[in-house]
């Protein structure tokens, strides 16, 4: 059993290691408030449509009653979804990336390294991120190649949020090919199109399935990183 003065030190050590926990949880519950403002915003504009038509339905033409529903459909099933869904997806990157540069920084400051991950130059982000821990802690990021592939398809995804509006024509061909397929909501997403472009509606899985990615690639590198910089005497 570890003396007391052990104890605290190494909880200590836990408390200022910059561990990805807080940020994680915060993603759940972004994440179960974005799918109840999604109901609860299709409900409302279902009890305002059904009032304004028991209103003034009788007065339109049926061609325009017609119109108030399709537009009250796409709005709560194609516009709201692609919006708020992919408003996550971006912000599940941003945690993701910002959670591998506080390790590293923290790696850096214990280890007196005159150089930061993001001095590196190494194509993306990724690769800059496996070039630093390689180097410094001879750690690889990733426990598993599937993972690496699964992280390579959440940021083609956040390129094409951020780049591009969401449009399929912003992801990778291969990307395109596979995931999206005949947009079976199985792959993962759905598609919506306007008279011009089409674009991803991230599925409620599709959500849930990158936050358990990102928290396992987070927790584990954190884990491996914790125990490099403080191993225990002996």
């Amino acid at each position: 059993m570890p003396r007391r003065d052990d104890a605290f030190q190494e909880l200590d050590l836990l408390l200022k290691f910059p561990g990805p926990g807080v940020a994680l949880a915060g993603l759940a519950k972004y994440l179960a408030a974005t799918e109840e403002q999604l109901s609860h915003l299709k409900a409302q504009y279902q009890v305002r449509l059904k009032a304004r038509l028991k209103k003034h339905g009788h007065l339109m033409h049926p061609d325009d009653v017609e119109d108030e529903e399709y537009d009250a459909i796409r709005t709560t099933e194609e516009l709201f979804p692609r919006v708020f869904r992919g408003a996550y997806l971006v912000a599940l990157w941003a945690v993701f990336e910002s959670a591998i540069t506080d390790i590293a920084d923290y790696a850096k400051s214990q280890l007196h390294q005159t150089f930061s991950l993001d001095e590196l130059r190494s194509g993306d982000f990724l690769s800059q991120a496996e070039k630093y821990f390689e180097r410094v802690l001879d750690l690889k990021v990733f426990s598993d190649r599937t993972a690496r592939k699964q992280m390579e398809v959440l940021k083609a995804l956040r390129n094409a949020l951020v780049h591009d509006n969401g449009q399929v024509r912003g992801l990778p061909k291969g990307i395109q090919r596979g995931i999206l397929g005949d947009s079976h909501p199985d792959a993962g997403f759905t598609v919506c199109s306007d008279l011009h472009n089409s674009y991803i509606i991230p599925t409620p899985e599709c959500l849930q399935d990158n936050l358990s990615l990102v928290r396992r690639c987070l927790e584990d590198l954190s884990d491996r990183a914790f125990k490099k910089l403080h191993k225990k005497p002996g």
